[in-house]
């Protein structure tokens, strides 16, 4: 799906990172030269979980790896 409400999206070193968001859930994503976080970015999207607490944090490179994946979940916990 590439429409939604809202898109966050991200562009770095050949790196894009696209979130569709709609209704305050997650309804897609697109990762394009890094798919580190397509797991965690799933997980959010099929819980239907509200990804506004982890909003600045959404983009950053390094989500979706170790630290951040913990702190994700804690934050739906």
């Amino acid at each position: 799906m590439k429409e939604g409400d809202e898109i966050l999206q991200e562009k770095r070193n050949c790196r894009l990172r696209t979130l569709y968001l709609k209704e305050n859930r997650l309804v897609g994503y697109q990762l394009v030269g890094d798919i580190c976080a397509a797991g965690i970015l799933r997980g959010l999207m099929l819980q239907g979980a509200d990804p506004h607490p982890l909003r600045h944090r959404l983009l950053v490179p390094d989500f979706g790896e170790g630290i951040m994946v913990w702190l994700a979940l804690a934050a739906f916990a």
